[in-house]
């Protein structure tokens, strides 16, 4: 291939991921997933498209891997997102939820970087009460790590020891009906620590399983037809290859952390629901 054919290439792939919007990814990272949702890869008033992930070679793609539960629908806006979105409702749940799905493959960098902007419409509380997150936002290490939305106004970050210990879940900040909220993450393998940022602001930083992540989950949990939040503009890159021989104790290779046949991002013993 000449170089010339070379060059022109790789315009074509940094114009078509230029398009959606999306910040500037940083020199030598890797693109994993871009999703604006818009067309021509999503229709409005349709189920979200997605597109299963053969191997790392699909990388980058504008789809989701796959549905988590549920009909996310393509809506032309929600919720003061104001350009094509996802969506998910109570109204289009199975089993109780509904989802989208990012797998992430276990790729062999040692920092991962998460990006999108949410909002949320309504969320009806539960009999529990309304500090229950019913929109959440899972980083799968393999355990998962989810950022949840409450009906109360609250976001939260519950880590796999709020679980297990029955902690209260950290605080991050809070969100109103209708406001988007830009959300940033930050994990660094090597390091074991987690960043993440609302609004461009720091909310949680802090320690995290030295473990290669599996997957991104956005979820909304519940029956209600009242329960909708969207989101848009997702973007996913990692940078920081790692070196061979510590993909083993990562959890790389294909090697599973989790118990056999658990979903992705089940604590060990449990049903794997959240």
């Amino acid at each position: 291939m000449s170089h010339k054919v070379r060059v022109a290439l790789a315009a074509v792939a940094l114009g078509l991921f230029a398009c959606s919007g999306a910040p500037r990814v940083p020199r030598g990272a890797k693109v994993l997933f871009d999703v604006d949702f818009s067309a021509p890869e999503q229709k409005v008033g349709a189920e979200v498209a997605t597109k299963d992930l053969g191997d790392s070679d699909s990388f980058p793609t504008r789809f989701p891997s796959n549905v988590f539960f549920g009909h996310p629908m393509v809506a032309a806006a929600a919720c003061g997102l104001d350009k094509q979105v996802a969506v998910l409702t109570g109204a289009n749940a199975t089993q109780n939820m509904t989802g989208l799905q990012f797998q992430l493959l276990a790729q062999p960098y040692a920092h991962y970087h998460v990006e999108m902007d949410v909002c949320v419409a309504q969320l009806e509380p539960r009999a529990s009460g309304a500090f229950e997150p019913l929109f959440m936002i899972f980083l799968d290490v393999p355990e998962a790590h989810e950022i949840g939305f409450t009906p109360s106004g609250d976001i939260v970050l519950s880590d796999p020891s709020v679980v297990r210990e029955g902690k209260p879940p950290k605080p991050l900040g809070k969100y109103g009906r209708n406001t988007p909220v830009h959300l940033a993450v930050d994990f660094d393998v090597m390091k074991g620590t987690l960043r993440i940022a609302l609004d461009g602001k720091v909310a949680y930083d802090g320690p995290a399983p030295a473990m290669l992540p599996r997957s991104v989950r956005a979820i909304v949990e519940g029956n209600s037809p009242e329960n909708l939040a969207a989101l848009d503009n997702l973007l996913i890159w990692v940078e920081n290859p790692l070196p061979e021989p510590s993909l083993g104790d990562l959890g790389g290779e294909g090697e599973s952390v989790a118990e056999p046949n658990a979903p992705l991002g089940a604590p060990p013993g449990t049903d794997g629901m959240k």
